[in-house]
């Protein structure tokens, strides 16, 4: 899949969006998982709770609150097949807007 944002763009996120309901299904959304020592990364979610998830012959039962995340680069991505599912806290929320460069806009 063509990535849908690039290193180095800079994106509005909504913090406040998951106060009310649960990311979707192919949401793109910011993320700080614990795995990355609280580094923000960028990715979409691939899989909601409770869901079972296969990736190049690998499987993951998610739980309650565990998402499953995916980058739009698959095979270059540092995303949950990595670093494991993430829960709704590692969230910050969904990417609402790209903000720069200006020329994408």
């Amino acid at each position: 899949m063509s990535p849908l944002l690039h290193p180095g763009e800079l994106v509005l996120v909504d913090r406040e969006a998951y106060g009310g309901r649960q990311p979707r299904l192919g949401e793109i959304v910011a993320v700080r998982p614990d795995a990355l020592g609280g580094q923000a990364v960028v990715k979409r979610i691939a899989g909601l709770p409770n869901e079972r998830i296969r990736f190049g012959g690998r499987e993951w039962q998610l739980g309650e609150e565990e998402f499953f995340l995916v980058g739009d680069q698959s095979e270059h991505s540092l995303d949950s097949r990595m670093f494991g599912p993430v829960s709704l806290e590692e969230i910050i929320g969904p990417v609402t807007v790209r903000v720069w460069p200006w020329k994408l806009l």
